[in-house]
């Protein structure tokens, strides 16, 4: 349940917004209510948000992050939408 005062699509806006202006990540889709939103980052890479946390499975795992941090989540998401580092 999303934290009172909270919007997901304002959050989703956010990323977004962040990921393509710091990021250079440009081909993402994305799709929000007040209440749910959804993000493809990058093949493989959808992030999920109530408004007050992020979603993404990584490495089997699913990570929750808060929404509060965008600019943090962003850096993490933008390393994982760039894939490994060559020979790894």
């Amino acid at each position: 349940m999303a934290a009172r005062g909270t919007n997901a699509g304002a959050v989703i806006q956010a990323l977004g917004g962040e990921l393509e202006r710091r990021h250079g990540i440009s081909r993402i889709y994305g799709q929000a209510t007040p209440f749910l939103g959804v993000l493809s980052v990058a093949a493989g890479l959808t992030v999920r948000t109530d408004g007050a946390s992020l979603r993404w499975r990584e490495g089997g795992t699913t990570v929750r992050w808060p929404a509060a941090d965008i600019p943090g989540a962003a850096v993490r998401l933008a390393g994982l939408a760039a894939g490994p580092a060559p020979g790894q």
